[in-house]
């Protein structure tokens, strides 16, 4: 076997090593779910929406709802990681998230087509922006 070859074997076992920290494995295995799970939100109020008012428009609307949060909050998100108590913060967004995607889920029994695509477009909107906030507080968390 090539010296190149054994570097990168040593380099991608390398990069798994942090794994061996019970903590850190941990973490990143509920953000890996957590991350699936809001995917599969995304597409299924997409795919929701569009059956139940049969117009394109409306799950264009879902999409711009769930990535427009992104762009407008973000400059905030990071200034108050800056200023804010970072643990609670993510206490009370990851609450918030935790109630739109509940009022997501009623949402959904309640079947009232044209009414409810404009309220899942508003809690799609709701549920995704505390994501949007979230990672610089998590990125500093350990620092503040």
């Amino acid at each position: 076997m090539s010296a190149g070859a054994t570097a990168g074997r040593r380099g991608w076992r390398a990069s798994l090593a942090p794994l061996g920290h019970r903590n850190y494995a941990l973490v990143w295995g509920a953000g890996l779910i957590s991350n699936v799970g809001t995917w599969m939100e995304t597409v299924a109020v997409g795919d929701l929406v569009a059956v139940r008012t049969d117009q394109a428009g409306w799950t264009a609307l879902v999409a711009a709802a769930g990535f427009l949060p992104m762009g407008l909050l973000g400059p905030i998100g990071g200034a108050l990681a800056d200023r804010l108590d970072r643990r609670r913060l993510l206490v009370a967004m990851t609450s918030v998230q935790m109630l739109a995607a509940a009022a997501l889920a009623v949402l959904q029994w309640l079947h009232v087509a044209h009414a409810e695509a404009r309220a899942m477009v508003l809690a799609k909107s709701v549920r995704t922006s505390p994501d949007r906030r979230s990672p610089p507080m998590a990125t500093t968390k350990e620092s503040g």
